[in-house]
């Protein structure tokens, strides 16, 4: 927790190598965008990189990495997905891929 931002993360990748790993940050806080509709998270906010694979449960490797961002899912009605276009576009990125269920 009180380790410097990238310190954690590039000695891990380098230890890692090629082998299938993931890191996953929790305790998080999502903030709040009211002009969105989307409210403040605690609960479900959380990240995962994944280092060559594709899933949560290292099971499909991949050639290249991927970040999973957890939200909370709600009723049905695509809270999450926005959620989640919200995060990406803050950050300068955009979702790639459809939501993981696990």
């Amino acid at each position: 927790m009180d380790q410097p931002l990238g310190s954690i993360e590039d000695h891990s990748a380098v230890v890692i190598g090629p082998h299938l790993a993931g890191i996953r940050w929790s305790s998080l806080s999502w903030p709040e965008a009211p002009e969105r509709d989307l409210y403040g998270e605690e609960e479900h906010a959380e990240v995962t990189l994944l280092l060559h694979c594709d899933s949560r449960e290292l099971d499909a490797r991949a050639d290249t990495h991927l970040v999973l961002v957890h939200v909370r899912r709600r009723n049905g009605d695509g809270y999450e997905d926005r959620f989640a276009q919200w995060l990406a576009e803050r950050v300068g990125q955009k979702v790639i891929g459809p939501p993981q269920y696990s």
